[in-house]
């Protein structure tokens, strides 16, 4: 075979190689189900390899479903303006004058892109800088408005004061208002200041200046940075002590104010001189003195208490003198006088010290007394088998054996009534409706006896209250041992 035939023949050979190729990668494309397999597979790997396990069977059909609907489609050059530029001039130089050429161009191009880079990295740095130094002066241009306004208030309320002395409190208020004043002249210097110092010194800090004169501006703006710190803290802490200034000057005033209304009232023109009113004045008046405002306050609340008492107790005085009125004549016996003496004791106590809730108890404790006192009120032994009880030695500790009756007093309509006895076993006094009255044995024997005979006393009659006393009148023998509660007895 020639060498002609032989390159035919390697021609034929390899275009049918490259038909065999071509059909293969048609066939690839057109086959749907296999490629939608694979490319299903490729995502579901890709996404496990970064870390994402969550994926759905959905979210992969949904991304196989994109891809070949636009993958027979042409998108054109999707790179930016400089690298189109530099393929097109590959292709010139490619074909005009080779690699040589085409690599001598893209070192110039590299040169040029860092130039250009460097230039951008330049503007932004000016761009910052001019930010920073806007936002600085807006920032404290903006606080130094504020603190003016504040100032203003401050000195509209310290005119408002002035024109509105204390009444007692006059020297220390006068210290404070000439700080407040230094307080305020130091706000305001420093106030300046602050302004000065982010609006002097150097020309407006346009981007074209700061391009111009980028290390100078720079620069300044760290001196300004680095003194407008402190001074802003100073001036913070001079505002607070301000306004704490304030405060314990209002405080002042109005408890000063406070006392100054209390006077005027209706109240103190009445009860003004009282011993007990003026001692708590004299406290209230020592504190505003001395600038204490809380405890100016807290002595201005024990004086309007005091106040109040005074009026309260003269309220109660009069009460007083009207239970006197009322039960003076109620009570005839020494007994029933000495229970009502001590309970109209408390009261007047009461009525002296403003206390109305004692007062009211006392009331109510006389109004009772009286009560039982007006009743006619018979004594006679209980009924039932338990009249009478011997107190056996383990309840008496001298071994005797005291005897008692038990008695009660009812009124005329057979009502047994509660009276008060004293118990000398508990050594207490109880309220009750039957008692044990002490007798001798001799009377207990006859007493048992007459009882045991017919199943009941023969004379139930032991005595009775008379209307108007207190204490027991007893018809018959009786000794002055009384107990309230037993649990044996014949």
């Amino acid at each position: 075979m020639s060498i002609l035939q032989s390159r035919a023949a390697m021609e034929a050979t390899a275009l049918i190689d490259q038909y065999r190729h071509e059909s293969m990668a048609l066939q690839r494309y057109l086959n749907v189900d296999a490629d939608r397999k694979e490319l299903a597979d490729a995502l579901r790997e890709f996404y496990i390899r970064q870390g994402v396990t969550d994926v759905t069977q959905e979210m992969i059909d949904a991304a196989v479903e994109a891809f070949q609907r636009d993958r027979f489609t042409y998108r054109g050059f999707q790179g930016g303006a400089l690298a189109k530029a530099v393929a097109k001039a590959y292709l010139v130089v490619n074909k005009n004058f080779g690699p040589i050429v085409f690599g001598l161009f893209l070192a110039s191009t590299a040169i040029g892109f860092t130039a250009y880079g460097k230039q951008q990295l330049e503007a932004s740095r000016y761009t910052d800088l001019v930010k920073e130094i806007t936002s600085q002066q807006e920032q404290y241009a903006n606080a130094a408005t504020k603190v003016k306004r504040f100032v203003d208030d401050q000195k509209a309320w310290l005119n408002a004061v002035k024109k509105d002395k204390p009444t007692w409190a006059v020297d220390v208020t006068q210290t404070s208002l000439v700080q407040y004043e230094g307080l305020l002249s130091n706000i305001e210097s420093k106030v300046y200041g602050l302004v000065s110092k982010v609006d002097g010194g150097t020309d407006p800090a346009t981007l074209e200046n700061v391009t111009a004169h980028y290390d100078q501006y720079k620069q300044a703006y760290k001196n300004t940075s680095a003194e407008l710190k402190p001074l802003h803290a100073s001036l913070q802490k001079d505002i607070d002590t301000l306004l704490q200034t304030r405060q314990s000057l209002e405080a002042l005033w109005t408890a000063d104010k406070s006392l100054s209304a209390l006077m005027s009232t209706q109240n103190y023109h009445e009860f003004g001189d009282d011993p007990k009113v003026q001692y708590r004045l004299g406290f209230v008046e020592s504190a505003l003195i001395a600038g204490k405002a809380d405890e100016a306050n807290k002595q201005l609340g024990l004086l309007k208490t005091t106040l109040a008492s005074r009026g309260t107790s003269k309220a109660l005085q009069a009460g007083y003198t009207l239970l006197s009125t009322q039960y003076g004549n109620t009570f005839k016996d020494a007994e029933g006088m000495r229970r009502a003496g001590l309970i109209l004791a408390q009261a007047r106590k009461a009525a002296e010290e403003g206390k109305e809730p004692d007062f009211m108890l006392a009331g109510t404790q006389l109004k009772a007394l009286a009560q039982y006192v007006d009743m006619d009120l018979s004594i006679r032994p209980t009924d039932g088998p338990m009249s009478g009880v011997k107190r056996t030695p383990d309840k008496d500790p001298q071994g005797i054996g005291r005897s008692y009756i038990i008695l009660q007093v009812v009124d005329a309509a057979g009502r047994v009534i509660p009276r008060e006895v004293y118990n000398q076993e508990k050594q207490k006094v109880e309220v009750v409706t039957s008692w044990g009255q002490e007798i001798s044995a001799t009377e207990f024997q006859a007493f048992k006896a007459d009882k045991l005979k017919n199943g009941f006393v023969s004379d139930p009659d032991f005595g009775r209250k008379p209307s108007g006393d207190y204490a027991l009148t007893f018809k018959k023998p009786v000794l002055k041992g009384t107990i309230t509660s037993w649990k044996d007895g014949k």
